[in-house]
């Protein structure tokens, strides 16, 4: 079993190089991986800056991690990992993938302590590690000026900082003399149940004969039809843990664009009830009446929730089809409005702001406060409408019902 160990550390000092002395010297009584003696364990930090909110579009990071903590022996490092740094809680994950030991830190401030001049997180990891690995830094940015720092401290010079090929430019030529490069990923992927794989594994249809769009599909009679589209998932599907997506990140089934989002209800016949932005936290399903012929028009991208609103992706479902469920459109108001609201009611409010940067009323929603079973559906019931004609012959094979290439 891997053993670990998770002490807690106060940051006091806002002066950089004394933090840099304090850190090191309580990191020589923290506690070791247990063992015999805890003798020969080396600690490794694997460090990075900003990473995207997509974490899934983070692929060249992600190769990196897999192949950096693949290279690791297991039975003499210890990883550093400390709070509230980048991909941390992906880092966790890996670790736990590929068996290695892991030090976690939190590091705290009393409230109205001045923060240190760089991230006191990050500053952590440079002062303990014995070993330093930067996945990902940016030209002018702390990391940068953290790997420059350790290199200039004498007290430093024999723990090696190996970086990754495109880092180098934001170094200074003589700091690239001084830094060791991580090796290609491909060199280094040693482990078969973390090895890259297609993505998320998606049943196909035996069959080569596709179903046809019935004659009354959604851009003949969109009365008869309501539209559930798909978005990109910034972090974990409806109902995942943190952890279960971290590791499908590191094993990489990780398309989580909307068209993976689609691929992944396809493969499951089910829309599952999401508390997304849902006042209360209640889970729903949405779908809208907008016809599906408005889609492309619609489509707007909404800065306060970095997505789009009317993705060119999802499916349409036969409002008849849906009688089975307590479908109701949303009631939209102000907050008086919500506060009139019995509990049994309050899965159908949205907040109106015709008036402001959005229109919630004109998407013209509805919702069901539940997961839909989508395997309970004959094939004439829906109909999956995708971005193009290459996505078309991508989802077909994978779909039960016809797919349509809107217009």
């Amino acid at each position: 079993m891997v053993q670990q160990a998770t002490p807690a550390f106060e940051l006091k000092s806002a002066d950089t190089a004394d933090a840099v002395s304090v850190l090191s010297h309580w990191a020589s009584s923290a506690c070791q991986p247990a063992g015999p003696s805890g003798a020969g364990w080396r600690r490794v930090a694997v460090v990075s800056s900003r990473l995207s909110k997509r974490l899934d579009q983070e692929t060249r990071w992600l190769s990196r991690l897999r192949s950096t903590l693949a290279a690791l022996p297991t039975d003499s490092t210890q990883v550093l990992i400390c709070e509230r740094t980048a991909g941390a809680d992906v880092l966790t994950a890996g670790c736990d993938l590929f068996g290695l030991s892991r030090l976690t830190l939190q590091l705290g401030r009393k409230p109205g302590q001045r923060a240190a001049a760089l991230p006191p997180a990050d500053l952590a990891l440079f002062a303990m590690a014995d070993e330093i690995r930067v996945l990902k830094c940016r030209p002018q940015g702390n990391m940068v000026r953290l790997i420059e720092m350790h290199l200039n401290d004498p007290r430093r010079h024999r723990k090696p900082v190996y970086v990754a090929p495109e880092c180098l430019p934001c170094l200074s030529p003589e700091h690239q003399l001084r830094v060791r490069l991580l090796e290609d990923p491909e060199e280094l992927q040693r482990d078969s149940a973390v090895q890259p794989g297609d993505g998320m594994a998606v049943p196909r249809m035996t069959s080569t004969a596709f179903p046809a769009l019935p004659e009354d599909h959604p851009l003949v009679c969109p009365d008869q039809w309501l539209c559930h589209w798909t978005r990109p998932a910034a972090g974990p599907w409806p109902g995942e843990t943190r952890q279960h997506y971290c590791e499908s990140l590191l094993r990489n089934h990780c398309d989580h664009s909307a068209r993976g989002t689609l691929l992944r209800i396809l493969a499951e016949q089910r829309l599952r009830a999401s508390r997304l932005a849902i006042r209360g936290g209640h889970p729903v399903v949405s779908f809208t009446a907008v016809p599906l012929s408005d889609f492309r028009r619609r489509r707007v991208f909404r800065g306060h929730r970095q997505r789009y609103d009317f993705e060119p992706w999802g499916l349409a479902i036969r409002r008849s089809a849906l009688g089975c469920y307590d479908l109701r459109p949303v009631c939209y108001g102000s907050d008086d409005t919500w506060k009139s609201l019995s509990a049994a009611d309050q899965p159908w409010y949205q907040k109106a702001t015709q008036d402001g940067v959005t229109d919630t009323v004109a998407e013209q929603e509805l919702r069901i406060p539940q997961d839909v079973d989508l395997s309970l559906l004959n094939p004439n019931d829906a109909v999956v409408f995708v971005d193009s004609a290459a996505a078309v012959d991508t989802v077909q094979p994978h779909s039960r019902w016809p797919v349509l290439l809107l217009p």
